[in-house]
């Protein structure tokens, strides 16, 4: 049987920048992925500058620089924030997740196609079930690591985040015009119940048009969202995928850990995981690390040494993050419009204490 320190579930930017992390300390370390081949994440592509600090990428990858959004309540504007300074990347995906692969190979062995079936616990290991096609592979490792998203399978293996909220997501790409440096936020309760839409910027007259919703009407939803604007949509122009809220309950066991939408590292007033899923890999890679040094790879040893204190450092913020959410699915379009225009009034203190990733507190 195949023997690995450590098998990293998902080749996504989570993932492989955990994977880098153990396999530059010198570890043996497989990045598999149920994708056939490389293909970037449906992602609105809107990052922090805050990206900067946690991973280095190639420039290219940066395709606009947004300083500010504009909010609309049914439709009608109700509020613009915007500071003189570039305070997130519109990014290409496609470049930076190609990016972060490449450099992960250099540490790592990552390889598309294999499809984890289950995942078994035997003498203090784990054995991974893999498939491709009609192959089935055995790998025995020391730790697993579910970085596979929002419909994890190694998080519905390990029976935790079943009281997560899992929305449907879905945007395409338009020859239109707009602002360069501001990004728009559409609340409206009958066009992404539960969530929100949004218009990006991109580069060379292309905006994005995306939407988050309940009950998996994304699609349907965006495709009205851009009959507002009077465009019509190809069906295979659209990106559909999904975006998990909550604070987890668990996200550890015996041998394996979560992390990224795995585990709902995600900001619930905005949908990004990028920077919250950066934090954590790095915590996720010293915890194994200090596991593999040790020969503990205990639920114990993972929640002490990960689960406590990626929660320490997020996990506050996303429960406020949901309180947020929460209040604003409670609202109609027209309370929604009169809660900006509150917000509005006082937009010079606002914007002195707000932060797109952590809700006025940038401590960490």
């Amino acid at each position: 049987m195949e023997e690995r320190d450590v098998v990293v579930v998902g080749a996504g930017i989570a993932g492989c920048s955990l994977a880098s992390g153990v396999g530059e300390a010198g570890h043996d370390v497989l990045v598999v992925d149920a994708k056939p081949h490389f293909i970037p994440k449906v992602c609105s592509g809107l990052i922090s500058v805050r990206i900067d600090s946690l991973i280095s990428y190639p420039k290219k990858a940066i395709m606009n620089r947004i300083k500010g959004a504009k909010f609309f309540a049914g439709g009608e504007v109700s509020l613009e924030l915007k500071r003189s300074s570039t305070q997130a990347y519109v990014m290409d995906r496609a470049v930076l997740d190609a990016y972060v692969i490449e450099e992960t190979s250099r540490s790592c062995d990552v390889e598309f196609g294999w499809r984890l079936v289950n995942v078994e616990r035997k003498n203090g290991f784990a054995v991974c079930i893999l498939r491709k096609g009609d192959s089935i592979r055995k790998v025995k490792a020391k730790v697993v690591v579910g970085a596979d998203g929002a419909l994890s399978r190694v998080r519905r293996l390990l029976g935790v985040g079943k009281k997560l909220k899992i929305l449907s997501a879905a945007l395409a790409y338009v020859k239109d015009e707009m602002a360069s440096d501001i990004v728009e936020i559409y609340y409206d309760g009958e066009l992404a119940p539960g969530f929100f839409a949004w218009r990006i910027p991109r580069n060379d007259g292309i905006v994005e048009y995306g939407l988050g919703c309940e009950k998996g009407k994304a699609v349907k939803m965006l495709e009205k969202f851009c009959a507002r604007f009077e465009h019509k949509l190809d069906r295979n122009e659209i990106k559909a995928g999904f975006i998990p809220l909550g604070l987890i309950d668990r996200s550890v066991d015996d041998n394996v850990i979560l992390v990224g939408d795995a585990a709902s590292q995600v900001k619930p007033f905005s949908g990004g995981g990028v920077i919250y899923s950066l934090i954590c890999a790095k915590i996720g890679s010293e915890a194994i690390i200090r596991a593999l040094q040790s020969g503990d790879y205990s639920k114990e040893f993972f929640s002490r040494n990960y689960e406590n204190v990626w929660k320490k450092k997020i996990g506050t913020k996303i429960q406020v993050g949901m309180m947020i959410r929460k209040l604003f699915d409670s609202l109609s379009n027209d309370e929604v419009g009169e809660l900006l225009k509150m917000i509005d009034e006082n937009k010079e203190l606002f914007l002195k204490v707000a932060d797109m990733d952590f809700l006025g507190d940038d401590t960490l």
